[in-house]
């Protein structure tokens, strides 16, 4: 899934621009999708034969067992109701900000209904950010515990937990300078038999274990680790600084803290805790990335192989509540981000600004999906017959199109003056594959700038005054 080594600028947006450019529709988010989950051709999920075709409803149908299914079938989009632009505009946010996003800051900016809809969907993106199978840390690390949340009147301090939460971390050491990668986690208590489970499953054996002298880590030199303890009271008693004898893991544990009370103003309670370290930890291994685009394409990589997060998941109680909680004010999906070319708004009205494009048309207040953005009736601003756009349709047929255009560029459009046909000689009659015009005796379309097809001899009806063929007359009157 995905490609090895992926390019920026080919593979994921090296910018904003470039991001706003890739993904302007929700059918460039599908495609960037399929790619990234087959990126060498449909491949069955149930049988696992590769090969199939598409089908009309945006479905695929394999060749082995004939199963049908979509791109977003069995991944974290699965069962959406929020259109892709809106998701991948939350991804981009999610992954290239320094600091991330609060559920709060997404949903007033991408127009979403409800917090819990943008709560929700920050959270299905941080499920997705542990890979399976991920290396664990090498050389030496240091290790060490920490409490998570507010001061608590009454504690005697040390390790008292109290409403806290007791989250351990480790960090990789780099010699003479710096440091790597690191692991955090929530665990229930500083004993050994939660702090050995977790040096193990972050750790790998063989590699040296900084910690301090608290009697939990006793014994992972059993584990096949080895182990330098450095206690703090030593130091205090040769007048050193005790918080010096672990840097690295106190530089992670203050960066944490910090990102939590900033962000998210606190609030991360323990439930959502370690979803919100994931994402710290997922932040903090790459934030030598030479480009923010590399994270986005790591974040939609994560998420198209992993399975789908249903809501229910993800709440502390899936029951229902005993009282109702009042309804929204305004129901409805967010608005998707696929939207025809505004015309400079800030200059007033269309005729003012000396255009004929019309405004984008305005939302439903019921809310639009994927799949009703292309119910959307809108007005024809030249004739104002009311239709349904396709895709960025702004005009009901060509010929109001080319209305508008030759209204746009009255000066750059040539002026070609054709004589009228005389009722008693017949003129060839010529008409553009493209537009569909006809012309007498005219074989170049200067509207769109290609040769005309010969349909057969004819003249002008005395009716419309349009060009019409002897063919058409005789099948409109075949006796």
């Amino acid at each position: 899934m995905g490609v090895q080594q992926p390019r920026v600028g080919r593979h994921y947006p090296r910018s904003v621009g470039e991001f706003q450019s890739w993904f302007a529709t929700d059918a460039d988010c599908l495609d960037y999708l399929e790619w990234l989950r087959w990126p060498d051709g449909f491949v069955c999920p149930r049988c696992g034969h590769v090969g199939g075709w598409a089908l009309g409803d945006g479905r695929y149908k394999c060749a082995g067992c004939g199963g049908r299914t979509s791109v977003t079938a069995g991944t974290v989009f699965d069962r959406r109701r929020t259109p892709l632009t809106v998701w991948f505009t939350a991804c981009w946010m999610f992954a290239s900000a320094k600091d991330g996003v609060s559920a709060l800051s997404l949903q007033r900016t991408l127009e979403i209904g409800s917090y819990a809809t943008a709560w929700a969907m920050l959270h299905r993106l941080r499920s997705v950010l542990v890979r399976p199978g991920r290396d664990r840390l090498t050389g030496t690390v240091e290790v060490d515990e920490t409490y998570v949340g507010g001061e608590e009147p009454g504690l005697p301090g040390g390790r008292a937990k109290g409403k806290k939460s007791l989250v351990a971390v480790a960090v990789e050491v780099h010699r003479p300078r710096g440091y790597g990668r690191t692991r955090m986690s929530v665990i229930a208590d500083a004993s050994s038999a939660c702090l050995h489970p977790f040096i193990e499953a972050a750790v790998e054996p063989g590699s040296t274990v900084v910690t301090d002298a608290w009697q939990g880590y006793s014994g992972i030199e059993r584990l096949g680790y080895t182990r330098e303890r450095r206690s703090q009271r030593a130091a205090r008693a040769r007048g050193e600084d005790a918080g010096e004898l672990l840097p690295g893991v106190h530089l992670v544990i203050s960066l944490a803290k910090r990102w939590l009370l900033g962000t998210h103003q606190g609030s991360a309670y323990e439930t959502h805790l370690q979803s919100y370290l994931d994402e710290f930890t997922f932040r903090f291994n790459r934030r030598r990335s030479s480009s923010r685009g590399m994270l986005f394409y790591r974040v939609l990589e994560l998420a198209v192989g992993h399975e789908p997060v249903r809501y229910r998941d993800l709440v502390v109680d899936p029951k229902p509540k005993k009282t109702p909680p009042a309804p929204p004010g305004t129901r409805g999906h967010p608005p998707s981000l696929d939207r025809p070319p505004a015309v400079r708004p800030w200059r007033g009205p269309p005729e003012a600004a000396g255009g004929t494009q019309p405004d984008p048309p305005p939302r439903s207040p019921q809310g639009d999906d994927n799949q009703d953005d292309n119910q959307t009736t809108t007005a024809c601003p030249v004739c104002g017959t009311a239709f349904t756009p396709i895709r960025r349709q702004l005009y009901c047929n060509p010929t109001c199109r080319k209305a508008a255009w030759r209204a746009r560029h009255p000066a750059t459009r040539p002026t070609i003056t054709i004589p009228p046909a005389s009722p008693r000689r017949a003129v060839t009659v010529y008409q553009c594959p493209e537009c569909e015009t006809r012309y007498l005796g005219q074989q170049w379309c200067h509207d769109c700038n290609r040769p005309c097809l010969r349909l057969d001899v004819g003249a002008l009806c005395p009716h419309c005054e349009e060009p019409t063929t002897i063919s058409d007359l005789l099948d409109q009157h075949p006796h």
